[in-house]
């Protein structure tokens, strides 16, 4: 891979990492989906390339993994929170099944007597 591909691979890693930080403010949970899809390949161009020493490498890769960290909290959140929700609604389900298996006893119970 030549300096010019590598830069231009870094350069779209940027471009996914600047994405994935809008997309974590808007709360766009589908466009964090899609920009996933997109990094493993980037990300591999990226690790194959070739930099000269005034690419400031480190920096720009610092900048890249702090919006994958915070894509990662915000998304760790949201499966914590649609966990819970889930939890609720479970147990809200069990319950009302058990209301509805109750009437129907009850009803039996007067229509026998």
């Amino acid at each position: 891979m030549t300096e010019t591909e590598s830069e231009r691979a870094i350069l779209r890693l940027e471009q996914l990492a600047r994405e994935e930080a809008a997309a974590v403010d808007a709360e766009d949970i589908d466009a964090l989906c899609r920009i996933s899809e997109l990094l493993p390949d980037v990300t591999a161009d990226v690790l194959n390339g070739t930099y000269p020493a005034s690419a400031r490498l480190d920096d720009r890769v610092s900048a890249i993994l702090s919006s994958h960290r915070c894509a990662e909290a915000f998304l760790s959140q949201r499966i914590s929170e649609t966990r819970e929700a889930l939890r609720l609604i479970g147990g809200g389900q069990r319950a009302s099944s058990g209301y509805g298996n109750r009437s129907s006893h009850t009803a039996r119970i007067h229509s026998e007597g």
